[in-house]
């Protein structure tokens, strides 16, 4: 018997997929969506399906074996839903294979392609009949169990909670309250008041829950893993430092405030919107930024601004040694949303109207989130009410973004001119900077910590004892001590911290005071000068290994964890030799204690990783995310600065020989985390966590090295073996089921690759290692495979590589296949009438067709309006490249295209048609506006490969159009022809497959008219046959 609350769960998951589906079939919601302009494409109809998997799963957890007849008849309502799910699943997935480039106005309109109206109709019916059988099903179930809950024993209602856990069904608070709701008001199954009452309340309650659930997928995409990353890694500033920064404007200050200080606290009271603090590399500005973010009084003063209204607060710290999300404008965004919205997420309908349309009609949506709909998401979050919310946005490290500083200059103008926003922002003083914030409030930092130097080095060298005692009877050289490192600092707390660190070694090895002031007045006042003396003062061999280490880290994507850094220097061979076996809790340990005082004894401070606070704070997500230890990073942004000028990188790179690769240490690094991995439910997901980045390192090791990896692709391809085909069960990602070795032994560890869009997991089917690399493009491995085992003429789900390269518009993998032979004039698997080469020149026509995004850049851009007008041309120049690569490799100079899309020519009995585009005509089509040199220089080859070619090949035949069942009977009749139609030629003339026998290369337009008019009969005569 299924308790109350497991069937107040389904009845929702019911009632939630009777309102989806009833959405998706309306043709209300058609006539919204052509209204609204917005159309139904490919990741539309991926999201329907996620959707309708993630319902149909719901409603399978029926529980225990019905007993009564109203569970009996919950269960068979659950299975028709289940029914019509399956339905629904199959059409969708029929539109996905058969109109992948298309768009639809609406789902319903999509649907009439491949239903009819009284297909789409009944299904109506039947959701309608559903929905009304399910409340009383529900209410008179509900009533039975409660009468049974008095009858039987009262240990029963304990026991709710742990029967709930065991079936897997979530209990949440709306299903609690129903069911005392339906107690409190007795409602009777009889009564048709009680039950139009209790059907509104529980489909409230399920159109709450699916908001709660929309709710949580827009702020699950907004957020990220390295959101709060660097802001964490900011040190607290000491105590009692900063508080000038509260200090009003005044004649009582010192000097320097009143010069170089715009009083914090009247700013943040008044209306002035930008507030900007700059200052010299390591001078605190991002420690400053956090204390005021933190310190109570920012508030404070803020209150009187926002004079009762709410204030909101977010900020974000751009961090160049991080993440390529953490120095991009779409980071900067997604954060700043993430934390409004956190404090308000009933905003997200205004500020995602679309994506919150797109959850009510398509149950989700995967369209990744882009800087256009970020910036516009946010004008409407601060423009939503300005009477009612104020915003204080902190953002720092300015000079730290990795994208066009003038933009992000507009941006913060742009929105400090809203009157319910103030921004403080900090940066170095660039002249970009200068020019857009000097006539702003501002303060500049190195001038105004002289006391905050002084306090820090007296308070931590005063925590030694040696030196508070040498203090007590020579205070005088102590206080010299101090005020010399104040002076020499010159406002950059960076070079105090570092030199107060190696006056605390002195003392912890026995310096006298004389030897103190010496090491002092020795140590360079420039930090650059500072850390190389770091450098210099490093051992032999301890310099070899810092330079390994420093390498490893700079060429490291993302920061790696001390874990990942004891693996990265163990090195590649040592990978090769490892057997795989999960490390213990121990061993995880013990080596990341071994790499933090290798870290610590080779790089002396220029390399650190986070704190042990830090990392306590963060463990659950160490362990999601592979970041044992804590992550490694520079001390600060000057020491990356000061490693990548080229005579100190060349420096860092002379401790090591030639034979030393960090590309081959990362690898080695992701050959040991692969081995590693603890086996479990899990396993999968692990895998495919670790193996892009790692195919990505192999990447940049065939580059840096210009050799095949051969060892490390075959070894990555053995242990994606091992883990999917161990002998453990393991749960495959977005499936209901599960698989094992047994069940699945044909299927290559590739084709488990879950590619994520949104919130949901996409398939992305490989069949063998070869095809992962050909992905991965690791075309030297791809050259080494064409010229063993692989033929030339694999296809790749069914298109030829060729058309693969010609799409991604992907140079080096096209000149390895044309090198290998490739045909540009072979006919498609799956489609005979098409070829590389025609479908290259037809992609203007597919675009009218299919408004294909790529290809509108070409329709739709014009470097004459001056839109995008280094993208157009990069874009066309590839196209040129493309074509001449292709002409020079034997495509087909006589092709013909037709002119249009239109009615098929067969059923529509058409007999008027367009002129055929040559191939002069689409070249000058795609580049006249672009470039006329470059379209004479390809007409000219057109012309020249002409003139040495035989004439037009059998595979530009026929040129009717044809609809997709026509196209169909026409392929599969081309499929059937004798194999003596086509035969091969040599390799001098050309590897395509050519018409036999061949025409002669002087015949006149006139002969070549009569073949194309003779084929085109015979196309007609096949039909007529056909139908015949």
């Amino acid at each position: 018997m299924a308790d109350p609350l497991t069937a107040i769960g389904l009845a929702g998951n019911i009632v939630q997929f009777v309102a989806f589906c009833g959405t998706l079939l309306s043709k209300t919601q058609e006539l919204y969506k052509s209204a609204d302009g917005a159309l139904v494409e490919y990741l539309e109809l991926e999201a329907i399906t996620t959707h309708l998997d993630r319902l149909t799963v719901g409603m399978m957890r029926a529980g225990p074996q019905a007993r009564s007849e109203p569970e009996r008849q919950l269960e068979d309502l659950c299975r028709q839903c289940r029914t019509t799910a399956q339905e629904l699943l199959q059409a969708v997935n029929k539109l996905k294979v058969d109109g992948k480039s298309k768009k639809w106005k609406s789902f319903r309109q999509a649907l009439n392609t491949i239903w009819s109206s009284d297909r789409i109709h009944s299904i109506s019916s039947r959701l309608d009949a559903l929905r009304g059988q399910i409340d009383t099903t529900l209410i008179v179930l509900l009533r039975d169990q409660n009468a049974r809950e008095h009858r039987e024993n009262a240990l029963q209602v304990e026991k709710l909670s742990t029967s709930i856990s065991k079936l897997g069904v979530s209990t949440k608070q709306w299903q609690k309250d129903l069911l005392e709701t339906m107690k409190h008001q007795n409602w009777q199954p009889q009564i048709s008041s009680d039950i139009s009452a209790f059907s509104t309340q529980l489909s409230s309650a399920a159109e709450t829950d699916r908001k709660q659930r929309a709710t949580s997928n827009i702020m699950h995409l907004l957020n990220f893993y390295e959101r709060a990353d660097r802001y964490e890694r900011i040190k607290e500033a000491h105590a009692k430092t900063f508080n000038w920064l509260y200090r009003g404007q005044s004649t009582t200050g010192t000097t320097s405030e009143r010069i170089y200080r715009h009083s914090f606290s009247d700013w943040l009271e008044k209306e002035r919107s930008i507030y900007w603090v700059t200052g010299k590399p390591g001078s605190g500005k991002s420690t400053l930024m956090k204390f005021m973010d933190n310190d109570p009084r920012t508030v404070r003063h803020l209150q009187r601004w926002t004079n009762g209204t709410e204030l909101i607060r977010a900020g974000w710290f751009f961090w160049n040694s991080g993440t390529a999300m953490q120095m991009s404008r779409n980071g900067l965004m997604q954060a700043l949303l993430y934390q409004c919205l956190e404090q308000h997420s009933e905003l997200l309908p205004q500020v995602f109207p679309r994506r919150w349309k797109n959850h009510e009609l398509f149950g989700t949506d995967l369209h990744p989130l882009t800087w256009p709909e970020l910036t516009d998401a946010f004008k409407k979050l601060i423009e939503y009410d300005n009477s009612k919310y104020r915003f204080f946005i902190i953002i720092d490290g300015l000079d730290e973004f990795d994208g066009d500083i003038a933009e992000l200059i507009h941006w913060i103008k742009q929105t400090a001119a809203c009157p319910n926003v103030k921004i403080c922002v900090a940066s170095r003083p660039w002249l970009a900077f200068e020019e857009a914030f000097d006539n702003q409030p501002n303060l500049k930092l190195e001038y105004l910590t002289l006391g905050d130097i002084e306090l820090y080095a007296s308070e931590n060298l005063m925590e030694n004892a040696m030196f508070a005692t040498w203090h007590q009877g020579n205070p005088d050289d102590a206080f010299q001590i101090i005020q010399t490192i104040t002076e020499k600092a010159s406002g950059v707390f960076l070079w105090v911290y570092l030199v107060v660190s190696s006056l605390l070694v002195g003392l912890r090895d026995g310096d006298r005071p004389a030897e103190l002031q010496k090491r002092v007045d020795q140590l360079p006042s420039e930090l650059d000068l500072l850390f190389k003396k770091i450098l210099d003062k490093l051992e032999p061999q301890h310099f070899e290994q810092a330079s390994q280490l420093i390498q490893i880290i700079d060429a490291a994507h993302e920061p790696l964890s001390l874990l990942e850094l004891y693996f990265a220097e163990e090195g590649f061979n040592v990978a090769l030799t490892v057997h795989q076996q999960p490390l213990t809790t121990d061993e995880i340990l013990a080596k990341v204690e071994i790499m933090r005082r290798r870290l610590l004894s080779r790089c002396k401070g220029l390399l650190e990783p986070r704190s042990i606070q830090l990392q306590l704070r963060i463990q659950a997500q160490q362990l999601e995310h592979n970041k044992e230890g804590g992550e490694v990073s520079y001390l600060h942004r000057t020491v990356k600065d000061f490693l990548h000028s080229q005579d100190i990188w060349d420096y860092v790179c002379s401790g090591t020989d030639d034979s030393f690769d960090p590309n081959r240490s990362l690898c080695g690094l992701y050959v040991l985390r692969l081995k590693t991995i603890p086996q479990g439910d899990d396993t999968i997901r692990r895998l495919w966590r670790l193996m892009p980045p790692c195919m990505k390192y192999v990447k940049a090791l065939e580059q840096s090295s210009g050799e095949t990896p051969l060892l490390v692709i075959e070894e990555l391809d053995r242990i994606g073996s091992w883990i999917t085909n161990g002998p453990q069960e393991i749960i495959l990602p977005s499936l209901a089921t599960s698989a094992t070795s047994n069940s699945t032994p044909e299927k290559h560890w590739t084709q488990f690759e879950p590619v994520t869009v949104g919130d949901a997991v996409i398939r992305k089917y490989c069949q063998s290692i070869f095809d992962y690399a050909l992905t991965c493009k690791l075309y030297l491995y791809v050259d080494w495979s064409l010229s063993r085992e692989t033929p030339i003429t694999y296809d790749l789900g069914g298109r030829s590589l060729l058309i693969s390269a010609i799409d991604g518009k992907d140079l080096d993998l096209l000149r390895v296949l044309l090198e290998h032979g490739a045909d540009p004039n072979r006919p498609e698997l799956f489609k005979p009438s098409r070829t590389p080469w025609s479908c290259l020149l037809m992609r203007p026509e597919w675009d009218r067709l299919w408004n294909s995004e790529v290809w509108l850049q070409i329709a739709k851009t014009s470097p004459v309006r001056g839109r995008d007008a280094s993208k157009y041309s990069d874009l066309l120049d590839k196209v040129a490249q493309i074509v001449t690569l292709l002409l020079s490799y034997g495509a087909d100079p006589w092709i013909e295209i037709p002119a249009r899309f239109r009615d098929c020519d067969h059923c529509r009995q058409s007999t008027s048609r367009a002129r055929a585009y040559t191939a002069d005509d689409l070249v000058r089509q795609i580049f006249s506006e672009w470039s006329t040199e470059r379209t004479n220089q390809i007409i000219g080859l057109l012309e020249e490969k002409r003139a040495g070619s035989a004439g037009a090949l059998l595979s530009n035949m026929p040129k009717e159009f044809l609809c997709p069942e026509c196209q169909l009977r026409m392929d599969s009749a081309v499929r059937l022809q004798p194999p003596t139609l086509q035969v091969p030629v040599s390799k001098d003339a050309g590897s395509g497959w050519r018409s036999s026998p061949s025409p002669s290369p002087t015949r006149s337009a006139k002969s070549a008219s009569s073949k194309r008019h003779r084929l085109s009969r015979s196309v007609k005569d096949f039909f007529s046959s056909s139908n015949s």
